[in-house]
C-alpha cells in the first residue's frame, strides 16, 4: 500500500500545515506508523488516513459538528448547535475526491 508523509498530505489535500499539526499533536489524527527521522519522528499515512483527514477538513471548513447519520454510507453534519440544518456527506464522495487528488498529484 502506498504511503504518504505529512508534507504529501498538505500538498495533496491543500490543508494548512498548522491545522494538520494541531490534529496530530492533539491525537485527533493518528498516522498509520511513525519512523525515527533526524531529531524527531516522521508520520506515515495511508490513503485511508487521508480519507479521514479530508473528512475532518470539511468539518472544519464548514464549522459543523459531526455525527453518524441514518443514511447508509453517509455522515450527518450538524450546522450550529441545532439539528434543524443538516448536511449529509457521502463517504464514497470523499474517497473519490481524495483518490482523484492523489492521482493528479502523482
Amino acid at each position: 500500500m502506498k504511503e504518504y508523509s505529512t508534507i504529501d498530505i498538505i500538498r495533496i489535500l491543500g490543508i494548512p500545515r498548522e491545522r494538520l499539526r494541531y490534529w496530530l499533536d492533539n491525537h485527533i489524527v493518528e498516522p498509520t506508523r511513525t519512523e525515527k527521522y533526524r531529531r524527531g519522528t516522521k508520520s506515515i499515512f495511508t490513503i485511508k488516513d487521508m480519507y479521514f483527514i479530508e473528512l475532518l477538513n470539511r468539518q472544519h471548513r464548514h464549522k459543523v459538528a459531526l455525527s453518524l447519520g441514518s443514511l447508509p454510507g453517509c455522515l450527518r453534519l450538524r450546522l450550529n448547535k441545532n439539528w434543524n440544518r443538516v448536511i449529509w456527506i457521502n463517504i464514497m464522495e470523499i474517497a473519490s475526491y481524495v483518490d482523484k487528488k492523489v492521482e493528479d498529484w502523482e
